[in-house]
């Protein structure tokens, strides 16, 4: 048999395998699938959530410390999902570290920040879901709830292998 007359047989007997009693079988397996994961970028918010949240104690990984989560308004939220306008440290959803390293400080006096944008987020009037990743934090999670009717946030936050649970966010009313 030539070497064309092999393929040809090895070809029609991988597509004979793969009918529609091999296709039921399959379907029949057992899934996991996790339906608590958010779709990449979702908003289902009625009430109005935007604002600084800044931590209520301090929640620092190596140099960096949370500075805040930035959330801006519906309308924002909506056309940066629905654009394909996106540049690095512009979203409507911004995770904000300062380095806590001595002579960090930039020329104005202000600590060097880290701006990360979320790979995914999952926003409704319950809760949040914040995915990012950092080359120097590596991936960056908050899983939380809005408490006091969305002026705070409590939740989980893990940058890293390290994790932060149950951490309170207000509502920015103060420079920090």
């Amino acid at each position: 048999m030539t070497k064309r007359k092999w393929v040809v047989l090895a070809v029609s007997s991988l597509l004979l395998g793969c009918g529609p009693e091999e296709e039921a079988a399959q379907q029949s397996s057992p899934v996991s699938v996790n339906t608590e994961t958010p779709p990449r970028y979702a908003v289902n918010l009625k009430a109005d959530v935007a604002g600084y949240y800044v931590p209520a104690t301090d929640v620092q990984h190596q140099n960096w410390r949370l500075k805040h989560i930035a959330f801006k308004d519906d309308v924002a939220l909506r056309h940066w999902m629905m654009t394909n306008d996106r540049t690095a440290q512009i979203a409507p959803v911004l995770l904000v570290f300062e380095d806590m390293e001595e002579g960090t400080q930039n020329p104005s006096g202000n600590r060097r920040t880290l701006t990360l944008v979320p790979a995914g987020f999952g926003l409704s009037d319950k809760k949040v879901s914040i995915q990012a990743i950092s080359a120097g934090l590596g991936p960056v999670t908050f899983d939380g709830r809005w408490v006091i009717e969305g002026r705070a946030l409590q939740g989980d936050l893990k940058i890293g292998t390290q994790s932060f649970e149950n951490i309170t966010l207000n509502t920015k009313t103060e420079s920090r």
